[in-house]
């Protein structure tokens, strides 16, 4: 299991997107299970395949993609219309 706590925040959008395409296709090609923490949903979106939230120590986890993006709290469906 690899545990990524915000991996990406300090770079620039361009170096941003070059990294989470290169952890997918690792991801991917060594089957790893990863935890990825971000606080960028549309991060969570790109690398992420199965999605949780934690507010006030409660962790909450979505069935599916569109059950996150569609659950107001998260502010997904905000982010996917720009």
């Amino acid at each position: 299991v690899l545990l990524l706590d915000e991996p990406f925040c300090s770079l620039d959008s361009r170096n941003r997107a070059i990294m989470q395409q290169l952890f997918l296709e690792l991801r991917n090609r060594y089957l790893i299970t990863c935890l990825f923490v971000t606080h960028d949903v549309k991060e969570a979106i790109v690398v992420g395949n199965r999605f949780a939230t934690m507010s006030s120590g409660r962790f909450k986890q979505y069935l599916t993609s569109e059950a996150f993006v569609e659950d107001e709290s998260t502010g997904a469906a905000a982010e996917r219309e720009f």
